[in-house]
This record gives structure tokens, C-alpha cells and sequence, in this order.
């Protein structure tokens, strides 16, 4: 039933190496500019909004998630809040309701009022799901009401003197103990009404305008601040338009789908990368396709792992969340003579002290390594594997760390042991970025 869709492209553009850290991503391509220091990345996608006055979700609260601030507040009894729906709903039991203050906001020319509601057997007739109230003026009827008309559900607009209504959906298509979708739309002519996105029937069309008086306010599971014709059951994310939604429209009432596209898992990325957001929608009356492109800047200013959150919202404000998890590791390039990289074997001196040099790409500080690290196991000698001599050795009373700028080097000074003549070691050098890189030796 899903009509829009989101694609998150993450469109790479090699450059260079900021200060000496790389990405490395568990789930693929990160995106990055410089080293920023923020932590996340919260990229929202939104779609032309068709004039959202408010969303009454019920998670835990009667507050309007709309950006107008149209809260609302539970009668004293008779309503609260429990575990169904989209994660909570409002349940009244005939004698509650949530109130919403009058505001000119609650009064458009065209609308639509949706909801989702659920029961087992109908409620009885004139039961009000949503009534934005007309306070004593020509008799017993709202501006505009959802309710159950004579036990199924039907929507209608009051005018001056009287009102009028769209079909009904029958009791048996509504009140059935599911979950479902209703919503009443005006367009300024015709009224319709919408049972889990499809149009009950025909329209009724009039050449009546909404009639708005006084400051009446908006009952959600209520006619009115009474019991009188208030409804009974479950509802849940309540919407109020300034416009009348079209069939297509109705029928997204799912949250949006986020889909990230990446190279393989494990690879290793430099920075300057952008972030593209590509989204579409079909509204009805044609496609509507609008793009951008961002570049963003994620943490790399410190190394290991960390998150950047993806954020889309729908036109009905459905919100998804998707997060990504990527590693910031040192740029490393192997170790420098005089010690060479697997799968030599480095012959040297037992109880001599090696220079062990590599590159960071720049000046990490000197506490690069793990706790503990480095440091050597034995392992088997390798007849087959090829030998190179240490050539060049350092005088030490200990192992040591310092940092070459002119070479952009780090070298640590290994101390061997003399009890290791006759054996191999290998050498783990673990960095605080959590990875870990070998070199092995044969003393002699």
C-alpha cells in the first residue's frame, strides 16, 4: 500500500586524508568532508506538505505533533492511554474525550479528518470518533464531524442552518475488532468519506460552505465536554488538513521506507564524500519529483566507532529512523625498513632492539596503542617462508615510542629478549582504533 519511497545515496568523491585518519564502515560508504567533531548526522527528508493542521498521536500524551501546537487535554474520566495502535492509542469508554481549544486553525474552507479506529460491535448511532463543535446555534451538529451516523461511520460539514453528509461505511465493514482507517474530506463541493483508503460510494456534493460560529472547540471521542453522543473504542493518530486528500494520499499510511546504498562491507574510504537524498512521490494528480544534495560532515576527529542517523518523514508525518555504523581507523601503510611486512621472516639478534617504524599519517599523539600493546607471542619457525635481515639496530635499555616529523614516522623500540635465541616471535602492534597489525621474527 505503500506509495512513496525514500533512497539515501551516498555518491563518493575521493579526496584527501584529513590529518591521517580513514573510514572504515561496517556496513559500507560513510560520508565525510573534514575532521568536524559532531557526532551524528540527522538528514531529513520532507515531502510538500498539503497543509497539516494537527496530528494527534496518543503516545502517552493528548499533544499535537503538528508544528502549531494545537495540545489537547484528557477529560477527567472516562479516556486514557494504552499499548495498541501505532505503539499507544486513545481508549474511551462513553464517558471521556481529549479536548482541543478553538483556534482559527481548526477552521479551513476544505479539509479532511482521519483516524484509526477499533472496536468490536458498533457503538450505536451519532457517535463521535472527531466533532469540532458548534455551541447552540441551529441545533445539534458540529462544523464538521466523523461519527458513526446510524452504527457504521460516515463524515459531514454543518452550514447555516442544517448539515449535510457524506455515504456511510457499514457497521459490519468497521466495527470488526481490527484496525481501521477512516477519513472525511471536503474539497469546498463534494464530501467524501474513506474506509482504509478507498471512497465509501459516490460523493455528495453542496454548494454549502463550512459554517464556523463562536469559539467552539474540537472533541476527539466526543460530540461536546459531556457524555452526550460520545463514542466508545479505540482511536489513534488523529489528522486534521486544510485540504481534502486525495485517494492515493489516503492510502500511505505507512511510515516511509529508508533505503542505504553501499559498497561492500569492510572497505576502506577517504574523506570528502557527499550524502545525495533522492526521494518521489505520486499524489494522485501526477508525480511530483523534487532531489538534493548535500554535502555533510560526520566525527572523524577522533578514532573507533560510531553513528550518523538517517531521518525521512512522509507528508502524513510518519517519521523513520535508519542508523549507520562506521569505524574511524589510522591510515596505516605497513611497517618501514628496516623491519619488513608478512609473510617475511625478519632475522635479527636475540636481545637486540629494533627500530619498529610506521606512518599515521601525521602526528596521532603517542598514546596510539591498546592497553598492553605491543607485544610478541612465539610461533613456529617457517623454513619456507622468506628471511630478511634486520640491518639496522638501536642501542636501548628499554622499549620506547617517539615520532620522527621530518619522516612522518613513528618508531617504537623494541627490546628483544637474549633468552629468544633459536625461536620465532610474531609482533602485535594494536592500535586504539582496534586494529591490530604483525611482523614476524627468527633471533638468532
Amino acid at each position: 500500500m505503500k506509495e512513496l519511497s525514500y533512497l539515501i545515496v551516498l555518491a563518493l568523491i575521493l579526496g584527501l586524508v584529513l590529518a591521517g585518519c580513514s573510514l572504515l564502515s561496517n556496513v559500507g560508504q560513510v560520508p565525510a568532508t573534514e575532521q568536524s567533531g559532531v557526532t551524528y548526522l540527522t538528514k531529513t527528508v520532507h515531502l510538500p506538505d498539503p497543509g497539516l493542521v494537527g496530528l494527534w498521536r496518543f503516545k502517552g500524551d493528548a499533544n499535537d505533533s503538528s508544528e502549531n501546537g494545537l495540545n489537547g487535554t484528557l477529560s477527567p474520566s472516562g479516556a486514557s492511554f494504552v499499548v495498541d495502535g501505532f505503539e499507544q492509542a486513545l481508549n474511551v469508554d462513553g464517558t471521556g474525550w481529549v479536548q482541543v481549544t478553538d483556534s482559527v486553525l481548526l477552521e479551513p474552507f476544505e479539509i479532511t479528518v482521519e483516524a484509526w479506529v477499533k472496536k468490536f460491535g458498533s457503538p450505536g448511532g451519532a457517535k463521535y470518533i472527531v466533532s469540532k463543535y458548534l455551541p447552540n446555534k441551529y441545533g445539534s451538529y458540529s462544523s464538521y464531524g466523523l461519527y458513526t451516523g446510524s452504527g457504521g461511520i460516515r463524515f459531514y460539514i454543518g452550514y447555516t442552518s442544517s448539515w449535510i453528509g457524506s455515504p456511510q461505511a457499514s457497521a459490519e465493514a468497521v466495527w470488526n475488532g481490527e484496525w481501521h482507517h477512516v477519513a472525511g474530506t471536503f474539497d469546498g463541493v463534494n464530501i467524501k468519506l474513506y474506509l482504509d483508503g478507498v471512497q465509501v460510494d459516490g460523493a455528495t456534493s453542496t454548494i454549502q460552505d463550512i459554517y464556523y460560529f463562536g469559539t467552539g472547540n474540537l472533541y476527539i471521542g466526543a460530540y461536546t465536554n459531556d457524555s452526550y453522543l460520545a463514542f466508545s473504542g479505540t482511536i489513534d493518530e488523529v489528522r486534521i488538513w486544510s485540504s481534502a486528500l486525495a485517494g492515493t494520499q489516503l492510502r500511505d499510511m505507512t511510515p516511509p521506507v529508508i533505503n542505504i546504498t553501499t559498497p561492500d562491507d569492510g572497505a576502506t574510504y577517504l574523506l570528502n564524500q557527499i550524502v545525495t537524498a533522492e526521494w518521489s512521490s505520486d499524489d494522485g494528480t501526477g508525480t511530483g519529483v523534487a532531489s538534493e544534495s548535500e554535502t555533510v560532515p560526520i566525527d572523524t576527529s577522533t578514532v573507533g566507532q560510531k553513528t550518523f542517523t538517517v531521518t525521512a518523514t512522509d507528508y502524513a508525518k510518519n517519521v523513520t529512523n535508519k542508523s549507520v555504523t562506521y569505524t574511524v581507523s589510522y591510515d596505516w601503510d605497513g611497517f618501514f625498513r628496516p623491519v619488513d611486512n608478512l609473510p617475511t621472516l625478519n632475522a635479527t639478534k636475540a636481545g637486540s632492539a629494533i627500530p619498529v617504524k610506521f606512518s599515521l599519517s601525521g602526528y596521532q599523539g603517542l598514546n596510539i596503542f591498546a592497553t598492553g600493546y605491543p607485544k610478541s607471542i612465539p610461533i613456529p619457525c617457517d623454513g619456507a617462508a622468506p628471511v630478511g635481515e634486520i640491518e639496522v639496530t638501536v642501542t636501548a635499555g628499554g622499549s620506547s615510542l617517539n615520532y620522527d616529523a621530518d619522516a612522518d614516522q613513528y618508531i617504537y623500540v623494541w627490546k628483544t629478549n637474549k633468552a629468544w635465541a633459536g625461536s620465532c616471535r610474531q609482533l602485535e602492534v594494536k592500535l586504539d582504533d582496534g586494529t591490530s597489525h604483525f611482523a614476524n621474527f627468527t633471533f638468532k
